[in-house]
């Protein structure tokens, strides 16, 4: 072999092994999320029938999908989840845990409303007053006070201005120990010239469709949902100490004093190296992992390592096991 082909060769196997470096230690740093519907009490009519908690968690999921580190468990796979007999009685952390998730986000939506300039001539006149249609303030409606005035004819070029306003909270959840990590909030408005809140799509648009994304609704929550994923960014460092203690294995068999376990050198474990052993609360009111003992490890292959116990209890198969 000629020493430009054996330069060549050794350039391409450092190159492969540096990326697979890097896609190894990408993937052992990416979090994954589990979205849950939210809740919404709707005090207008506004959202008609349209399901806006379960909307605006779908837009939540598929955003933080998109954030380098982190991924999210399919939508659809979360509400099949949901619809099945033996998960009615889950908490949020028991659905995280089922879905193999290091934190879970709930949430709550608390407003999902539209003004029209001619619903609400204050509203109007404020509107007007701002060409370029900036600002934060959100005026209300103003009941029997927009009675009053709403009969002056208001010029077209006002009466078909509108905007939209979304508000919603979102708590992000420790799948082991059910507590709350943070809050998060997503407020926007979006005033744009629309005399319809949904646009062209309707109601029964799709809120990832282009056609939802480019309604006055349809900005409003985008842009809520982006500043939640940008809140969500800036606790990146609490979810990756999650994730640094989420479940490593399984026990997989228990021999007197010998414990089994799911994991061996190719996991990147040594003799010596401890577990935490936990497993489910039987009470259904308990959300919580119920912690079993510690494990270290005594004997060690390549994809299982015997143990023994050194605090705790005797675990059973099926008993998760993380890093102590």
């Amino acid at each position: 072999m000629s020493i430009r082909k054996l330069t060549v060769l050794c350039f391409v196997i450092v190159f492969l092994m540096v990326n697979v470096q890097k896609s190894v230690f990408a993937s052992e740093q990416q979090k994954r999320l589990v979205v849950l519907p939210f809740s919404f009490h709707n005090s207008t009519d506004d959202a008609g029938d349209v399901d806006v908690g379960s909307e605006i968690a779908k837009v939540l999921s598929s955003k933080i999908a998109k954030i380098p580190g982190w991924s999210t468990c399919d939508y659809g796979d979360v509400l099949a989840l949901l619809q099945r007999d033996d998960t009615a009685d889950f908490s949020a952390a028991q659905i995280g845990r089922a879905l193999n998730a290091d934190a879970i986000i709930t949430g709550s939506v608390q407003s999902f409303e539209f003004q029209s300039g001619s619903e609400n001539a204050a509203a109007a006149a404020d509107i007007a007053q701002s060409a370029a249609y900036t600002g934060s303030s959100y005026i209300p409606k103003v009941g029997n006070f927009a009675g009053l005035i709403g009969a002056v004819p208001l010029p077209a070029a006002i009466a078909d201005r509108g905007r939209a306003k979304v508000d919603f909270e979102v708590k992000l959840i420790d799948v082991c120990s059910g507590k709350e990590i943070t809050t998060l909030t997503g407020t926007s408005e979006s005033r744009k010239r629309s005399s319809d809140f949904w646009g062209e799509g309707g109601p029964n648009s799709d809120f990832l469709s282009s056609t939802f994304a480019n309604c006055i609704a349809g900005q409003a929550t985008f842009s809520a949902v982006d500043s939640v994923c940008k809140q969500l960014e800036a606790v990146a460092p609490q979810v990756d100490a999650l994730v640094a203690k989420r479940v490593q294995g399984t026990i997989t068999d228990v021999d007197d004093d010998l414990i089994c376990v799911s994991v061996g050198k190719e996991n990147g474990y040594k003799i010596g190296d401890k577990f935490i052993v936990e497993r489910d609360s039987p009470s259904q009111s308990d959300e919580n992992l119920v912690l079993v003992g510690v494990i270290a490890i005594t004997d060690i292959g390549d994809q299982a390592a015997l143990t023994k116990l050194v605090d705790g209890t005797v675990p059973v198969p099926g008993d998760t096991i993380r890093n102590q």
